[in-house]
């Protein structure tokens, strides 16, 4: 199963992701940090990916999650990405 992988610097301009299969990096993304709520769920789509995995500060990335469910359910009228954080 293919996930995406990201450790969280909330002070980065861009925010480097990997996706994940089988244990192993298959690629590597960055996302602008100002426009990462927005960009994030359209990559995950992109890849036909539907788990994201975070780590970094707790409180912000219960924060970010929160915001990225609440962007996707006003854009797709649905949650298919699983978010959690490691």
């Amino acid at each position: 199963m293919r996930k995406i992988v990201c450790v969280i610097a909330p002070f980065d301009a861009k925010q480097k992701l990997d996706i994940v299969e089988d244990h192993e990096v298959v690629d590597t993304f960055t996302l602008d940090t100002f426009t990462f709520i927005s960009t994030l769920p359209e990559k995950a789509k992109e890849y036909s990916i539907n788990e994201v995995a975070f780590a970094g500060p707790q409180v912000y990335l219960q924060g970010l999650i929160k915001r990225l469910q609440e962007h996707e359910l006003k854009t797709y009228s649905t949650n298919t990405i699983n978010y959690t954080i490691l």
